[in-house]
């Protein structure tokens, strides 16, 4: 089963009329659940649902809110099923890749670049890129996040990395002199931020998105410099930075190609974007592959 399917069955369940006994488990142990992704998970979330009163499925979706990183709903009596739902969810699923440019160039023909860098992806060229083992195509991460229309929501995947930028002199007891380096961290990778906003229909999804690649230069250079008449070596990082702007309307269920973020080691950086819109307290089609 896949994962997000799963999730729309679950919390389409969340707003279902509840029985009257409670759930013998925690409402985080539910959502821990849910969010795995596993099918023995999925039937024991389901089976706890079933069960659950009213009250425990608001705490298993607050509990799912706060891991998606969504504010919580204020306390009081549960609202009318007409205003129980602040708005569709959209979850946005990106590829980071990295294409052999003559790869590239067989699939897509133009590419975006810096001045255009979004356009709509068929499906089937969408397809050839992200199928497994794909000839000339490197997946670098494949982020997903989900957020309300109109809202926005940023994932990174990115690495800490320590480096000795300076040091410091301490003078001790009998004028003992002491030389420490002074440890900073510098954060590299990948950041992808989204707002979607909805068309009346549900049927297009606006996409306002921001997109930043950042590398840093290894091993991290350094320079020796001299430090209470010692030798010292200090650490300069290199940070190469690329950001997009871009927007882009697509159909629900349909692909987004972002391009402009230049060459990387293995090929030309392109960014697929897919938005599934997630109704509550429905389970509508969900399109796979």
């Amino acid at each position: 089963m896949r994962r997000p399917l799963a999730l729309l069955v679950v919390l389409s369940s969340l707003l279902l009329v509840a029985s009257a006994e409670a759930a013998p488990v925690t409402a985080e142990e539910v959502a821990g659940w849910v969010l795995s992704g596993d099918d023995a998970d999925l039937e024991r979330a389901a089976t706890a649902l079933d069960a659950a009163t009213r009250a425990f499925r608001r705490e298993v979706l607050a509990a799912l809110r706060a891991r998606a990183g969504l504010r919580p709903v204020p306390p009081g009596p549960a609202p009318a099923p007409q205003a129980a739902a602040e708005g569709p969810l959209v979850t946005i699923e990106g590829h980071f890749l990295e294409v052999d440019p003559r790869r590239a160039r067989e699939v897509l023909g133009d590419l975006p670049g810096p001045e255009a860098p979004a356009r709509l992806l068929p499906r089937d060229q969408a397809e050839a890129l992200l199928a497994a083992g794909a000839p000339g195509v490197k997946v670098l991460t494949a982020p997903r996040l989900t957020t309300l229309d109109g809202r926005e929501g940023e994932i990174r995947i990115t690495n800490q990395t320590a480096y000795v930028k300076d040091f410091e002199v301490k003078e001790g007891e009998g004028g003992a002199t002491t030389v420490s380096p002074v440890v900073d961290t510098i954060e590299d990778g990948f950041v992808l931020a989204v707002v979607p906003r909805l068309s009346p229909d549900l049927a297009v999804v606006h996409l306002e998105v921001r997109v930043s690649v950042s590398e840093l230069a290894r091993p991290i250079p350094e320079v020796v410099t001299r430090v209470a008449g010692r030798e010292v070596r200090v650490q300069v990082p290199e940070l190469r930075v690329t950001r997009v702007r871009a927007e882009a309307s697509v159909p629900a269920e349909g692909f987004v190609l972002l391009g402009g973020l230049g060459e990387g080691p293995d090929g030309t950086r392109l960014v697929v974007l897919r938005a599934r819109v997630v109704i509550a307290g429905e389970a509508p089609a969900v399109r796979t592959r």
